[in-house]
């Protein structure tokens, strides 16, 4: 949702990628998890003795992450060439013009874990880097807006799912 909140915001035309797209981002780690857990010794020194996020741990030790996974398998699913490559990029999306869709993904991500609802550590909006910002053109108080908008959604998918 905050995807697709995050895309109204910045390019109406891109809502439907960025809805599929922020909800594959991270499935990549269902992929991964029994590799993980055979090797949960290895990951648990590394988040020990660095303090590395998720993604780049999974490089160290696999030499690739759950994103690279990700976007690997929507080619192999045929799902449109933007989604994989915002799913690729969604940690480190560049400003150029091919990666709106990664830099929308990116701060959905941080917007969301900003919120409280993150599987892993916690986030702030101040690791939006600037330059990302300014390139979709959102000001902050376009995130807080996206927020609330994310809060309502959420709100009333609880109330539905009460209802069924």
């Amino acid at each position: 949702f905050a995807a697709k909140r995050s895309a109204e915001t910045c390019d109406g035309e891109l809502i439907e990628d960025a809805f599929t797209a922020g909800l594959l981002h991270d499935a990549g780690k269902i992929i991964l998890d029994p590799y993980v857990m055979k090797r949960q010794d290895e990951f648990e020194q590394f988040a020990h003795q660095n303090s590395m996020p998720l993604f780049e741990i999974e490089q160290a030790v696999f030499g690739f992450d759950h994103a690279e996974i990700m976007s690997r398998a929507c080619r192999l699913w045929r799902f449109p060439d933007i989604q994989a490559t915002a799913i690729r990029y969604h940690h480190q999306p560049s400003c150029e013009e091919d990666q709106d869709l990664a830099c929308m993904i990116h701060l959905a991500d941080i917007l969301v874990k900003s919120m409280g609802y993150a599987a892993g550590k916690p986030a702030s909006l101040d690791q939006i880097a600037p330059e990302i910002l300014e390139f979709l053109n959102i000001q902050a108080q376009d995130l807080h807006n996206v927020a609330a908008a994310v809060k309502n959604d959420l709100q009333k998918i609880k109330e539905e799912l009460k209802e069924a």
